[in-house]
């Protein structure tokens, strides 16, 4: 009886341990979880998360102005030039056709240069820069279409892996290649812009901190991508000589300088 007694103190014993060590375990993760919060709630990654797909060079050529334009046929409005140019010919772009919000637009008396949407339901946005040639006939503007660089943006979940402060970087980047063929400003002016997404700005990261050589945007405006803030900023004459890749810049944050 004796060392039944004994056996069944030594199993209470251990399953005793077993149950002690399972509650330290769970108190020093508890502590750990305050001292080292998560920087957000997991069910808040499920909102959205945006791919952009550079879908191409768009219909951007070497061709000079005038033998892009040859055969061209000038349209009373913006519209109809978009819906009669190359964009969405290919199987499932069709909808790139229609313009569905213009985010903004920058004209002089010979062109016009606009960032716009065009939407395919929820799941998928075409955001594109178009350029087109505007002429007097018959004492009207007429439009006819250039080129265009679109992205095409398709919806999941929602993600920081991306940080919006390198994408300024990216942008600016990029901007050497192929913005200032897309600026309605004189040759001797530098443009630049760039989009950054609201949720993807981290610690004290801000639009309204921008500023690229220590020059603030000349706009900044708001808009949207399947419900989410975005803003597209730019500059019309950005004061400095250095490479994209040499621009210091700023959102505001501890890690940006």
């Amino acid at each position: 009886m004796k060392k039944l007694l004994n056996v069944i103190k030594k199993i209470i014993c251990v399953f005793g341990g077993i149950i002690l060590i399972l509650v330290i375990q769970a108190s020093i993760s508890s502590i750990l979880r305050l001292i080292n919060p998560t920087e957000e709630d997991p069910e808040e990654k499920k909102e959205l998360e945006v791919e952009a797909v550079y879908t191409g060079g768009g219909t951007f050529s070497l061709n000079t102005e005038e033998e892009r334009l040859k055969g061209k046929k000038f349209y009373p409005t913006i519209q109809e030039a978009v819906a009669g140019s190359a964009i969405g010919n290919e199987q499932g772009e069709e909808y790139q056709k229609g313009i569905d919000h213009v985010i903004a637009t920058f004209e002089n008396s010979n062109y016009v240069i606009m960032l716009c949407q065009s939407c395919k339901g929820n799941s998928e946005v075409c955001r594109a820069w178009v350029k087109l040639k505007k002429e007097k006939i018959d004492g009207k503007d007429r439009y006819a279409f250039l080129e265009t660089h679109p992205v095409t943006m398709f919806r999941k979940n929602r993600s920081t892996k991306y940080s919006e402060y390198d994408m300024v970087g990216y942008d600016l980047w990029t901007g050497d290649y192929y913005m200032q063929d897309l600026s309605a400003y004189s040759k001797e002016k530098r443009f630049a812009s760039g989009d950054v997404m609201k949720y993807g700005l981290r610690g004290d990261e801000s639009i309204n901190k921008l500023s690229v050589e220590g020059q603030k945007p000349d706009g900044i405006v708001e808009y949207k991508n399947f419900g989410e803030v975005w803003y597209f900023w730019y500059y019309t004459d950005l004061k400095s000589k250095k490479k994209g890749t040499e621009l210091n810049y700023t959102l505001g944050g501890k890690d940006n300088e």
